[in-house]
């Protein structure tokens, strides 16, 4: 039973709770739809950790695997570990009442992780040709905050936490960029394990 209590974290969003909120920006205009909004996160499903494995077998590169995702999600993904010579884990997941996720889609959400070498990532095999907005720092690694435009490729109409390690880029990506989705992205990067498939 305890084991299962630390199993999930719940994020509590409180959008005009402070200053900063107050003062909402073109890219934050889907977060007035609501005031509260409650996500929960899971430990990542053996499926996740399974795909992350043999995308950096096949590779034969790291993989940065989240250790929290959304609940369901992990269990509903379509995985190409290794096709054109590049890794992604995509799919929807069930939100709560307020969330802004996909846009028609009553409380769906839809989150990516994928990896890709530099020299493919003008192909667009995976994320996009998008507009960098901001840097972080999480867990050791120098981030970029990215929007991707509707209709631009794998993650249209997203928001990415993108990295680089050696030759490879990789990402975190929610659709819609609101404060709860980056506030997401956020406790997932913090959550991340690099796996090497031997």
């Amino acid at each position: 039973m305890k084991r299962r209590g630390i199993a999930f974290a719940v994020i509590l969003v409180l959008a005009g709770c402070s200053n900063a909120s107050n003062h909402s920006s073109p890219r934050d205009s889907n977060a007035r739809r609501t005031r509260i909004v409650r996500v929960r996160l899971v430990s990542a499903p053996p499926p996740v950790k399974r795909a992350c494995r043999t995308a950096s077998r096949r590779l034969d590169a790291g993989i940065y695997c989240p250790t929290l995702v959304p609940p369901k999600w992990g269990t509903q993904m379509e995985v190409c570990a290794g096709c054109n010579g590049t890794f992604s884990a995509t799919g929807s997941f069930p939100a709560p009442r307020g969330y802004v996720g996909i846009p028609g889609e009553y409380r769906t959400g839809h989150f990516t992780i994928w990896a890709e070498p530099h020299r493919l990532i003008r192909q667009w095999l995976v994320g996009c040709n998008g507009n960098p907005f901001g840097h972080t720092v999480i867990a050791g690694l120098r981030m970029t905050w990215t929007t991707c435009p509707s209709g631009s490729e794998l993650d249209s109409g997203h928001v990415l936490l993108e990295w680089s390690t050696g030759r490879w880029l990789y990402a975190l990506s929610l659709h819609s960029n609101t404060p709860t989705n980056r506030r997401l992205l956020r406790i997932m990067a913090a959550h991340l394990a690099l796996i090497r498939g031997t």
